[in-house]
């Protein structure tokens, strides 16, 4: 495969990764059954997430070199931790008793993955601000836009109030959705 076709595979990763993402912050707002299906949507979501970040880092290597390789694994732990911690909120968490849950979610562990994967994120994305700025490999302002989202993101989860915390998360997604639509069509052409 050329590194063109690549690229605009990583484009179209990217779209569907802009359309699947939002589920998953739906899935906060929704009972149990739908909640599982919101989060696994959302968790493909995340998977398409690494491959379109694959092609940005692609575009970046081209352009810059090796720095276009740090915004991938950035993104890319990020999106895995994203993905265990929905895999937790949809499928541990209703299976054991709500005394259980508590402890759970106190421990030092899922504090760090509920934490770390939008931190993660929101590394790859400063980098890929910082490393595209001097080439202009891609556009810059959906990475704005894409920052914005995943720091309503981190925002979202310190809010105490669940229904709050739910919509912010649902509004930080459709944020950072849109900023990665924008670049995935950019990566198409």
């Amino acid at each position: 495969m050329t590194s063109q076709s690549a690229v605009r595979w990583a484009g179209v990763a990217a779209v569907i990764a802009a359309t699947l993402i939002p589920f998953g912050a739906l899935g906060r707002l929704l009972p149990d059954p739908l909640l599982a299906l919101a989060v696994t949507v959302g968790n493909v979501g995340l998977v398409f997430l690494i491959f379109a970040f694959m092609g940005i880092g692609r575009v970046l290597a081209d352009e810059i070199g090796a720095p276009g390789v740090i915004v991938v694994i950035a993104a890319t732990v990020g999106a895995v931790l994203l993905v265990a911690d929905g895999v937790i909120r949809a499928y541990v968490y209703p299976a054991v008793a709500e005394e259980s849950v508590a402890k759970l979610q106190g421990t030092l562990a899922l504090r760090l993955v509920s934490t770390l994967g939008p931190l993660a994120l929101l590394l790859a994305i400063l980098l890929l601000l910082f490393i595209n700025r001097p080439a202009q490999a891609l556009p810059g302002r959906p990475a704005w836009i894409m920052l914005t989202g995943v720091l309503l993101t981190l925002l979202s989860g310190t809010v105490a109030v669940t229904t709050i915390a739910g919509l912010l998360a649902v509004s930080a997604s459709l944020i950072l959705a849109a900023g990665l639509a924008w670049i995935g069509v950019r990566l198409l052409s």
